[in-house]
């Protein structure tokens, strides 16, 4: 539809027509999804401890980093009855809205002394022919910006938005998360970062681990949760 206006001056009259536009129409919010990947780098930090029991173990680090679009970010709350924690992750859209999805359930890790997210990772150990000689492990973690691992990527925040594990064991709920292009870091000394190679003859191995095993938790892409790295036991 358009609409014609008349214009003069002192000399000069005119038309002057002017279009009406529809109104654009709004557009759905897009969700933005975290994509977790397990750096090399982590697993390359490798050593074999013998314990005073007998065992042999095989301990490594776990660099878990957030290369997707949004953040990973998941609540824990529960009532004071409950022994561990409801986990809700919530997903961030275009919008600034965001969407909770029930997901799984945190547990307090004595070991560590805070709480822990169960089956975020899964560590295995394979021999030269591809069979896995350790049968995976699945292991929890409390999930938080540890330090940035790519720092350039868009929507990278400067400082931690998720920057401590809840130590507590008496909360009732708790924060946790990795921020886009940063990363959680498990350095090789801490308990549960070793798979058991008690027995094991010498030679090459592949030291194995996935991400998110169960594929509990939302990401943009699940084929690129598994990273591994080359072993010699002697």
């Amino acid at each position: 539809m358009n609409y014609k206006l008349t214009a003069c001056g002192l000399a000069l009259c005119g038309t002057l027509t002017v279009f009406a536009t529809a109104p654009a129409q709004s557009q759905s919010p897009t969700p933005l999804m975290p994509d977790l990947i397990c750096l090399e780098r982590g697993l390359e930090n490798n050593f074999v401890q013998r314990l005073r029991n007998g065992r042999k173990i095989l301990r490594f680090g776990t660099e878990i980093a957030n290369v997707g679009q949004g953040a990973m970010e998941i609540r824990g709350n529960r009532t004071s009855q409950r022994q561990s924690m409801e986990a809700v992750q919530w997903i961030y859209q275009t919008d600034r809205t965001r969407k909770p999805t029930p997901m799984g359930e945190f547990i307090f890790h004595g070991a560590h002394g805070h709480w822990h997210l169960l089956e975020v990772a899964e560590y295995s150990l394979l021999n030269s022919q591809g069979t896995e000689v350790v049968d995976g492990r699945k292991i929890s973690f409390c999930l938080m910006d540890t330090k940035p691992a790519f720092p350039d990527m868009p929507g990278a925040p400067r400082r931690r938005v998720y920057p401590y594990c809840t130590e507590s064991r008496r909360a009732l709920r708790l924060l946790s998360g990795i921020s886009v292009g940063w990363e959680d870091n498990y350095h090789n000394r801490l308990p549960d970062q070793f798979v058991d190679i008690t027995g094991l003859p010498a030679g090459n191995y592949t030291l194995r681990v996935q991400l998110n095993p169960r594929q509990t938790i939302l990401e943009k892409d699940f084929t690129n949760n598994t990273a591994s790295v080359q072993v010699t036991l002697e």
